[in-house]
């Protein structure tokens, strides 16, 4: 199934123009001159980003979903992060733990995708973003990222042990299937408590659809 996200290499011509452009923005968004559509967010949305020029850690992220024994088009996600419902704004986790960030910091160098699950009510929508501020400070889930390199190299099919994964600490990818569990209560067949969470399984699990957002020109 083809996937649909944003691409700044690949921006269309002829895109209307974003009405309320942010007073401030990073120069390379200014260079871009365009502004994803966010009109077409919701809170809790989930956001997977591929970069443009892959680091040497995003090419080992890639590498290990590959090896795992994901597709290409699913291996190419190294990140995930939470939609907040206003601007720009994302919790995701990061080295330095769980923090706000926003898209703005992304959007000139990295393919974005947008997914979320179809037949949420709009208030479990706004549970999922709140469920994600509230693990703010969570450091960052070191341990959860090399028990994944290691079940790479036996496949990610393979069983699984769900008694290894740390609660003191977290990756982007179990950040959304946390805060989705937490705010609906409902397990599906892709977050089983244990199971291991990557980008690429965010990018592959049926129950979540893409959006289409496309982009809007800023102004002159």
């Amino acid at each position: 199934m083809s996937q649909l996200f944003l691409d700044p290499t690949n921006i269309p011509t002829g895109c209307k123009n974003f009405q309320h452009v942010p007073a401030t923005l990073p120069q390379s968004v200014r260079a871009l001159g365009h502004l994803p559509d966010i009109n077409q967010l919701l809170p809790g949305d989930l956001i997977l980003i591929s970069p443009i020029t892959p680091s040497f850690v995003q090419k080992q992220i890639q590498r290990v979903q590959t090896k795992g024994g994901y597709h290409g088009d699913d291996a190419r996600w190294t990140h995930s992060a939470v939609y907040l419902g206003s601007d720009f704004s994302t919790c995701d986790a990061t080295g330095k733990g769980i923090r706000h960030n926003s898209l703005l910091d992304v959007i000139s160098n990295h393919r974005i995708r947008v997914r979320r699950e179809p037949t949420l009510e709009t208030n479990y929508r706004w549970r999922i973003a709140l469920s994600a501020t509230l693990q703010l400070g969570t450091s960052y889930g070191i341990r959860s990222a090399l028990t994944i390199w290691v079940r790479s190299i036996q496949g990610f099919h393979a069983p699984q042990n769900t008694a290894t994964r740390s609660r003191s600490s977290i990756i982007c990818s179990e950040l959304y299937a946390d805060s989705f569990l937490m705010a609906t209560g409902s397990t599906l067949q892709w977050n089983h408590p244990g199971k291991d969470v990557s980008p690429a399984l965010l990018s592959y699990v049926p129950e979540l659809v893409d959006i289409a957002t496309g982009w809007l020109k800023i102004p002159a």
